[in-house]
């Protein structure tokens, strides 16, 4: 559904209770195909760059969960992960960084984290945290999760879980295939652009009522053998180009 028929439809929003600022009713009538489903989409795309810039740099989320993994957890897990899994490293990191981000950071007593003995899978039963085709796949998502609750690691222990599965790793290759993604429709754009202006100027010479350009100083110019015309040296080299 497009925004602004979201906006504007009773059914959903009481338009009385609203006020939108001018900047806000400007953008929608700029872009009148923005749709609903593109709000989730950057919603959590500034999740993940507020968990990288804000939350890895947060001092207190740090020090309440980051007790080191033992050798045991990582041989634990190496293990797990030697046959490919339903619950891919990713999804796994996906998870633990939506925890962290929308929940963790709610807790008012950090304290009681850092000192906690619990295993972190508890905190990971919450559907939202995972994507819909891992929730719908119920039966293998609950019989990985077996698994990975007997490897017995702490909440105290979830980041240092988050850096050992490579979760940043994830994220970075997301905003590096964005930025090549922005790089090449840029590059397509700068060749579009240059074409269009060819082909105007080749348009304008094929016409042949292009008026004659102002004369330049005497300097910068010389002067053909029809004397009634100027001709740039620079629009020679470009003529000859």
């Amino acid at each position: 559904m497009k925004l602004k028929d979201f906006l504007h439809n009773s059914e959903f929003i009481k338009l009385n209770n609203y006020n939108f600022s001018n900047e806000f009713n400007d953008l929608l009538k700029i872009n009148e195909d923005f749709r609903i489903n593109k709000l989730i989409e950057i919603l959590l795309f500034l999740e993940k760059l507020m968990f990288i810039v804000i939350i890895k740099n947060d001092k207190k989320i740090i020090n309440c969960c980051s007790e080191i993994l033992t050798e045991k957890n990582k041989s634990d897990l190496n293990a797990f992960y030697k046959d490919e899994k339903f619950i891919t490293k990713e999804i796994l990191s996906i998870a633990i960084r939506r925890y962290i981000t929308r929940y963790l950071i709610r807790e008012n007593d950090l304290e009681k984290i850092k000192n906690s003995k619990r295993n972190f899978i508890k905190y990971l039963y919450i559907e939202d945290l995972w994507n819909n085709e891992i929730n719908e796949n119920k039966t293998q998502k609950d019989n990985e999760i077996k698994v990975i609750k007997n490897m017995n690691i702490f909440i105290n222990q979830i980041i240092p879980l988050y850096d050992f599965l490579g979760g940043d790793n994830y994220i970075n290759e997301e905003l590096n295939e964005l930025k090549e993604d922005d790089n090449i429709l840029n590059n397509i754009i700068i060749n579009n652009n240059q074409m269009e202006i060819k082909k105007d100027i080749g348009e304008i010479k094929t016409n042949g009522n292009e008026p004659n350009p102002e004369p330049e100083p005497e300097e910068d110019v010389e002067v053909s053998d029809d004397t009634n015309s100027y001709v740039n040296k620079d629009d020679d080299d470009d003529e000859r180009d």
